[in-house]
C-alpha cells in the first residue's frame, strides 16, 4: 500500500511540474490584419519619413513571470517591430485614400516608445495579463509641427497560458488599435492641410 501511495505521489508531482512549463518561442505578429474606420482624405499625400523602435527592451515585447514575480521568459518578436508597425500604418493610410509620397510637405515621423506584455503565471491574480503600448508621432508641414502621444493599456485576467503563441492575439490587438489611432490623426492632419 505504501508503495502505491509513493508511486501515486511521484506521478502527481511529475504531472504538476511538467504541466506548468511555459513554451517560449518568438512572437510572430504576421501580416497586419487592419481595417480603417475614420475620415477619408482622398488624393492627399503623406511622407512617412520614419518609424523607429525606441522600445527600451528592443524587440523583446513579452515577459512571463511566476507568481513571485521572477522572470520565467523574455519573448522577442520574429521580425523587426518597426517594420510591422510601418506596414500596418501604410495599409490603413491607403484605406483612407492617403498616398505615401517623398515629395510632399506633409511629413510624419513615428517612434514606438514602449511595447510590453506581462503575463503573471498566477491563477489567484485577478489581472494577470497586462499589455501596454506607447508611441509618439511628429507631424510637420509648411505651417509648423505638432507632436501626438499615444498610450494604450489593457489589463485582464486570463486562464493559464502555456505558450507565447497564446499571448500573440492580446499584443496584436492593442498594436492594431495603436496603429489605427495614429492613422486617424495622420489622415486628419493631411486632410486639413
Amino acid at each position: 500500500m505504501k508503495k502505491k501511495i509513493i508511486i501515486g505521489n511521484a506521478l502527481l508531482l511529475a504531472i504538476l511540474t511538467t504541466g506548468c512549463s511555459f513554451k517560449s518561442t518568438p512572437i510572430n505578429l504576421g501580416e497586419p490584419q487592419v481595417s480603417y474606420n475614420g475620415a477619408v482624405a482622398s488624393g492627399k499625400q503623406l511622407n512617412l519619413q520614419s518609424v523607429t523602435n525606441a522600445n527600451p527592451t528592443g524587440n523583446i515585447v513579452a515577459i512571463v513571470k511566476d507568481s513571485k514575480g521572477n522572470i520565467i521568459s523574455e519573448i522577442p518578436t520574429t521580425s523587426a517591430l518597426n517594420l510591422w508597425f510601418e506596414n500596418a500604418v501604410k495599409v490603413q493610410l491607403s484605406m483612407a485614400g492617403v498616398n505615401i509620397s517623398n515629395t510632399t510637405n506633409n511629413v510624419a515621423a513615428i517612434r514606438i516608445t514602449k511595447v510590453e506584455l506581462i503575463y503573471i503565471d498566477d491563477s489567484f491574480n485577478t489581472k494577470n495579463l497586462n499589455v501596454k503600448v506607447m508611441a509618439e508621432m511628429k507631424l510637420t508641414n509648411k505651417n509648423g509641427s505638432v507632436i501626438r502621444e499615444y498610450n494604450l493599456e489593457d489589463n485582464k485576467y486570463s486562464a493559464t497560458i502555456n505558450s507565447s503563441e497564446e499571448l500573440t492575439p492580446y499584443l496584436k490587438a492593442l498594436l492594431t488599435k495603436l496603429t489605427a489611432a495614429i492613422t486617424r490623426d495622420a489622415v486628419n492632419f493631411v486632410g486639413i492641410n
